[in-house]
């Protein structure tokens, strides 16, 4: 099941480093158990001296700790000194750029002023970023850092505003302009999120990456449609408030990542156990769309419906938008022809049809197409000769562990 605890985690962690300052992270950067017990060498985060501690540096040293040997000393001894309140993350989902390098390169070739001016720029309490563009290429000057690890670092201390620019985000654009400053950054950035409407890039990030490493989306899949009038008493269960009533639990689509229904249907009964990882849910209320989401996994009981059972799902379009020609007012089926064309027709939801085209090669209701075209690997292919050129010696596969990084490490080198 997906999981974003992480994504809350870390916001608050950044956002006390922020409100605390350079004396506040030195002193608990410097109390955070690094090494196991006995371990004398110095950790490579505090080798360069207190100066050197930035927040930067400090949260690309902690996502390298996602290991099964680090994780769960590194990242609770982080909780308890900073004093977090936010759940525990879940270490599968945590993004984690490549290890055994640091952020900054030592002494003499580093500029924490300029990191830290760039922090307080990205992460402010109770407001929304606010970059400096001569601020943001500054640090692209200091040495060791490119687009990629600095980009990914600010995605990890506000991944609601941020995306890392990396191959596997930008593997999403069939045309894309060299990214090497800041306003090459945000025309990038927001080229990706217009082809996801409505998600959060923490989102967009991790289904990119599953698409990428462990596709998702393929030449069989099927559609199906859901409604979110869940308890059918006519409740849009889209937006709402998590909650436990008397009689049901009502829990909203948007925030938890799934789609579920309240009984085994009406008048048919609903095929809850026929979706499998890589359809795709198109998601309404009546008339009206909600969403489009691909299955991530399916939790309900195969011998039929349960009251504790749902599908995870990926969002790919959180749009509410009036559905052309309307559709039928059935709370869970396969989605048929007609429905499929009334979603694909609809503005707000011809992109995602667009993308679903691009990763099974055709169309995405006929399923005997036999012209693939230029499919994922082939854009990759073609990103990776431009990072060759612009970044040779410090190329970064970023992405939630067992997505692939150590077979795209081999195959790139």
């Amino acid at each position: 099941m997906i999981d974003y605890t992480w994504v809350a985690w870390f916001e608050e962690l950044a956002a006390k480093i922020a409100e605390g300052g350079e004396i506040y992270l030195i002193e608990r950067a410097k109390n955070v158990a690094w090494q196991e017990d006995g371990r004398e060498d110095v950790p490579a985060l505090l080798q360069y001296g207190d100066e050197n501690i930035d927040p930067f540096s400090f949260l690309y040293f902690l996502a390298h700790k996602n290991t099964r040997h680090q994780y769960e000393r590194v990242f609770e001894s982080v909780h308890e000194r900073f004093g977090l309140d936010s759940d525990f993350p879940d270490t599968a989902f945590i993004p984690t750029p490549t290890r055994n390098t640091l952020f900054h390169g030592g002494p003499n070739r580093f500029n924490p002023e300029v990191l830290w001016r760039l922090y307080r720029q990205a992460v402010q309490i109770d407001a929304e970023p606010d970059i400096q563009p001569e601020v943001f290429n500054a640090a692209l000057d200091i040495h060791n850092v490119g687009i990629p690890k600095l980009t990914q670092t600010l995605f990890i201390a506000n991944p609601r505003y941020f995306l890392p620019a990396d191959r596997g985000i930008l593997a999403v654009l069939t045309e894309h302009e060299d990214v090497n400053d800041y306003r090459g950054y945000v025309a990038t950035m927001e080229a990706v999120t217009d082809r996801f409407p409505g998600c959060h890039p923490y989102e967009i990030n991790t289904f990119l990456y599953t698409q990428a490493n462990n596709p998702l989306i393929s030449r069989e899949f099927n559609f199906f449609q859901i409604s979110t009038n869940v308890y059918n008493d006519g409740t849009d269960y889209w937006e709402w408030s998590d909650e436990w009533s008397e009689e049901h639990r009502i829990l909203t689509f948007n925030e938890n990542n799934y789609v579920y229904t309240g009984g085994p249907g009406q008048e048919r009964t609903y095929p809850l156990a026929e979706p499998e990882r890589g359809d795709v849910i198109l998601v309404r209320f009546g008339g009206q769309g909600r969403a489009v989401g691909v299955v991530e996994e399916n939790k309900y009981n195969p011998d039929g419906w349960d009251e504790d059972g749902f599908i995870s799902v990926y969002w790919i379009n959180k749009t509410a938008s009036e559905i052309e020609g309307g559709l039928p007012q059935i709370g869970f089926s396969r989605a048929g022809e007609a429905t499929q064309t009334a979603f694909r027709n609809t503005d707000a939801y011809q992109i995602s049809f667009d993308l679903i085209d691009r990763w099974i090669g055709g169309n995405g209701i006929e399923d005997d197409d036999d012209d693939i075209g230029d499919d994922l690997d082939d854009i990759l292919t073609e990103i990776d000769g431009d990072f060759d050129t612009s970044f040779p010696l410090n190329t970064i596969l970023f992405g939630p562990p067992g997505t692939g990084k150590t077979w795209e490490a081999v195959s790139y080198a």
